[in-house]
């Protein structure tokens, strides 16, 4: 069974992805009001801002994978996708805008969630404990 969640990386890394998506964004602002009619850099730097920025949103997800036993972090370019194996977990620790991964070979892993999403992600990860345990003899 896989499920999925959106998350966006670290408060650090999602201010500088962000900041540099919306810097696309001005400079299409600042080249319409420029030159006051559309040209074709404006479409572009446009579609360019729209294009990255749904790769931000939509490419960065959480997967469970229970068939594998870990957590796939997938991000906006597949080679950088990363996988944690359940044995490696020692804690979850809910923060107020997301959870940290509290690991036995790095420090932790942090990422940003919703309230929605991230009680769904502590749900589903309470049901696979439970689920795990009751299946040791």
């Amino acid at each position: 069974m896989q499920r999925s969640f959106y998350y966006q990386p670290n408060l650090y890394s999602s201010i500088i992805f962000w900041s540099w998506t919306f810097v696309i964004l001005f400079v299409s602002g600042t080249g319409w009001l420029e030159i006051t009619t559309i040209q074709w850099f404006t479409i572009v730097t446009f579609i360019l801002f729209l294009v990255i920025a749904a790769l931000g949103v939509f490419r960065r997800r959480l997967t469970l994978d229970t068939e594998n036993s870990s957590l796939i972090l997938q991000q906006i370019l597949p080679r950088h996708n990363r996988s944690i194996k359940f044995n490696e977990l020692q804690h979850v620790v809910v923060t107020t805008h997301g959870v940290r991964f509290e690991l036995t070979r790095l420090p932790h892993v942090t990422i940003l969630m919703t309230k929605n999403q991230k009680q769904k992600l502590v749900a589903a990860l309470d049901e696979l404990r439970t689920t795990a345990t009751s299946r040791q003899p």
